[in-house]
């Protein structure tokens, strides 16, 4: 009973300390809270799209059959390991002034497979009825309207009335539109050679990789398809995550942990300091250490309990208006999902909460109840001055500061590893030029035309359509004269090659640009070249071929290629043996992995004319004039069979990626700085709050207002000062260990580096702000109250 009644007044007591000093409280539950907040929301909103992926992804198919016969799709949709099977047939991809229309049939299925069933309307029946992406319609400047009029060409060569049946729903990709048209469409003017099936296995997940490609195998077999596609998607995500993916997210989770351990541990220990007399209080009135360090834990889990709740109330709301269909993905479709990310948080938040009170519940024991009545924060320093050192604002400014080095050196640590993530991020950020990214495809040239593969015929590999289109080849020297002559025009550079199916590792074959090479080509291998030769005369000798980015080649190809491997190319006189002789790292060309002499290509594919694209590299290279030169080009290539790429449209890729790269290292930095400043606010308004008797007193003695303010200032830039150094240091060569590691990768290994000065001296006038903020406050504070009953209390 005693007990109980005992448990009972420390409860109560742990609770009125909370409700008498809230500015306290408020600082722990605000951190608390702000971890909660994050931990969870990420967890949450990562768990549900992860799974809107799987959906994605598992709704999706795991193979396409390719030139599929149409009559067996009913016993395709009826097998026994089949869930669903879709049936399609893609017309044509044709370029219409700035944009693109890619025209499809897809049945309910198919349509189903690939997240365009959200489709306001009916299906297209007849010849002339379509349905489009409500984007098209706006780029028309055209009402969403169902039944609407519009006339077009589809790729037929005739401009013709097509009614509106449906619209989809979902947003299209920038500048290319999908326009869904009738199983009678594709009769009247489509390849009927070219349907293709997707199909979805009944209990994927079940089968391991080889062996659920052996059964899509054997389906195809049964109805005689000879191509089969897998959907490599599916594939790597079944995988998933590599080894590095896994332990950067443990990196970050830790990093994370630490930041937090590191904020709550120094905010708590203040609070031990500051509590000290209270302890005295406690310990000469019979509380033992055990009872006291309950009435501190208690506190803290008092407060703990409440910033989770609160935290966890407020993700659930963040997390719930963020993501697509938010409530009912987190409540309903993802409800396990949502039940362990709210156990680990509590138990991570909780974690961190109990280790950060751990470390100061030590200095309990070794204070003495007579140590700490008579002092809040022991002896003052100032008595163990030397005599040659005179007692101004700057020398007891030293003093506050090194009073209590674990204090000093947790807000240090905190802000510092802060500063060092900050100017990290901010470096690879910073290093990330997406001008210069996208110069790496586009070294000198600010444009790219060439021939259309898509258009070529009605399925992209088409080799004898690709053939046809480059005999009646449209880049010839009259539409290179034209160009030329344009206004702003400094090079027009035209490249030979051609498309040929390509036997790839001994096995299956894979439809491949083989690009021919002259002198000036060949002198820019000599630049790549990591193993064998580049030789044009040896390789015309020995059928030679040269293969470029081994490591893509062999992501595309599932081949890692060597010297003196053989590669078998399909030509309409049978077949050509090339011999591997040659190796580059890169070149500017990205259409093409496998490069040949311009000779050997008379021996792949008989032709007058081989251009199959060239590139334009103008004089004067700013934005408007990229801009007025992409109009004028843009009017003389108005052809089908021609489509163009800009410099500025991989520009605009890349700034897409670098921003979503902007917002995980910025988001997860901000928190960190912000859960920092959190603890310098609450360290630098203690510093003064704890000693306003001896602050009041060196008043008295002579300390006036303005050498205050200057004492208060040098212990800020002191706090300031180290953790510059330490953000400075710390972040440059974190940042120089990042950009090398970077630095080997195929994309961004090229970028210069760049130490983020600017940002680093915003994060330096932040806290500087801050700092001159609170020593405001703490002057007014201070002022509240006259002189002589601040010294009595």
């Amino acid at each position: 009973m005693q007990k109980a009644r005992d448990r009972g007044f420390l409860k109560s007591y742990a609770v009125r300390g909370i409700y008498s000093n809230k500015m306290k409280s408020f600082f722990i539950g605000l951190t608390i809270f702000i971890i909660t907040v994050f931990v969870l929301t990420t967890s949450l909103y990562l768990a549900g799209m992860r799974t809107i992926v799987e959906d994605r992804i598992f709704n999706s198919h795991q193979a396409t059959f390719l030139n599929f016969d149409i009559t067996n799709i009913n016993k395709l949709k009826e097998h026994e390991y089949v869930e669903k099977a879709g049936m399609g047939n893609i017309m044509g991809e044709y370029s219409r002034q700035d944009y693109k229309i890619r025209v499809s049939y897809m049945d309910a299925d198919l349509r189903d497979m690939a997240s365009l069933s959200d489709i306001e309307g009916k299906e297209p029946s007849g010849k002339n009825e379509i349905i489009v992406p409500k984007d098209y319609l706006n780029h028309l400047e055209l009402p969403e309207e169902i039944g609407q009029k519009l006339k077009l060409d589809l790729g037929n060569g005739v401009e013709e009335e097509y009614t509106i049946s449906g619209i989809i729903q979902k947003e299209s990709a920038p500048r290319l539109y999908v326009v869904l048209v009738s199983r009678d469409y594709v009769e009247q003017y489509g390849d009927k050679t070219q349907y293709y099936a997707q199909l979805k296995i009944k209990d994927a997940s079940s089968y391991g990789e080889e062996e659920l490609k052996t059964l899509i195998q054997s389906i195809a077999d049964e109805n005689q398809v000879e191509k089969v596609n897998y959907f490599s998607a599916y594939f790597s995500y079944v995988r998933g995550f590599s080894p590095s993916q896994t332990l950067a997210a443990i990196g970050v989770g830790v990093l994370l942990a630490f930041a937090a351990y590191m904020i709550l541990y120094n905010i708590f220990y203040i609070f031990v300091l500051q509590d000290t007399r209270e302890i005295g209080l406690l310990r000469l009135i019979g509380a033992d250490k055990k009872q006291v360090k309950k009435i501190l834990y208690q506190r803290g889990i008092y407060l703990a309990t409440r910033g989770i709740f609160i935290g966890v109330s407020c993700s659930i709301l963040i997390a719930g208006f963020v993501l697509p269909n938010g409530f009912r993905l987190i409540f309903e479709k993802n409800l396990i999902a949502t039940g362990k990310s709210l156990i680990l948080t509590v138990l991570y938040v909780s974690l961190v909460v109990f280790l950060s009170l751990r470390i100061p519940m030590r200095r309990i024991k070794v204070i003495s109840p007579q140590e700490a009545f008579s002092s809040s924060f022991g002896e003052s320093h100032i008595i163990n001055r030397k005599e040659r050192y005179k007692v101004t604002p700057k020398f007891l400014a030293l003093l506050n500061t090194g009073r209590d080095p674990k204090k000093r050196k947790g807000i240090i640590i905190s802000l510092g590893i802060a500063g060092i993530l900050f100017i990290t991020a901010a470096s690879h950020i910073r290093s990330i030029d997406t001008e210069i990214l996208a110069r790496q495809s586009y070294p000198n040239e600010e444009f790219k035309i060439f021939l259309s593969q898509e258009n070529s015929g009605k399925e992209h590999d088409n080799v004898e359509n690709y053939r046809i289109l480059q005999q009646n080849n449209p880049i010839d020297n009259e539409l290179i004269k034209k160009i030329e002559v344009l206004p702003n025009i400094k090079s027009v550079r035209e490249y030979k090659g051609t498309l040929a199916e390509v036997v790839i590792n001994q096995g299956g074959s894979s439809y491949s640009n083989i690009e021919g090479y002259h002198q000036e080509a060949e002198d820019a291998f000599k630049k790549y070249l990591l193993d064998g030769t580049v030789d044009g005369v040896e390789l015309e000798r020995e059928n030679g071929v040269i293969i470029k980015s081994p490591g893509t080649f062999k992501e595309v190809y599932g081949w890692d290629v060597k010297l003196n491997d053989s590669i078998q190319v399909k030509t309409v006189n049978g077949e050509l043996e090339l011999k591997v002789m040659g190796i580059i790292s890169a070149y500017e060309s990205e259409n093409a992995f496998l490069f040949v002499p311009e000779s050997i290509l008379q021996n792949i594919q008989p032709l007058d004319n081989y251009n199959y694209r060239f590139t334009v590299e103008l004089q004067n290279k700013d934005l408007n004039s990229q801009k007025e030169a992409e109009k004028l080009l843009r009017n003389i290539i108005g052809t089908e069979e021609l489509e163009m790429d800009t410099l500025q449209d991989s520009i605009g890729a890349y700034e897409i990626a670098v921003r979503s790269t902007k917002r995980v290292a910025y988001g997860i930095t901000f928190l960190i700085i912000f859960m920092g400043i959190m603890n310098l606010i609450n360290t630098l308004i203690t510093n003064v709050i704890s000693r306003v008797v001896e602050i009041s007193t060196m008043q008295i003695v002579g300390l006036d207002e303005k050498q205050l303010i200057q004492m208060i200032r040098n212990e800020n830039l002191y706090y300031l000062g180290s953790i510059s150094i330490i953000s400075a240091i710390g972040g440059g060569i974190l940042s120089l260990i990042v950009y090398h590691i970077i630095r080997n990768n195929p994309i961004f290994g090229r970028l210069p580096y760049v130490f983020p000065f600017i940002e680093m001296m915003i994060y330096i006038i932040v806290i500087f702000i801050i700092e001159e903020i609170l020593l405001q406050y703490s002057i007014r504070y201070l002022e509240r109250k006259p002189l002589v009953q601040r010294v009595k209390n």
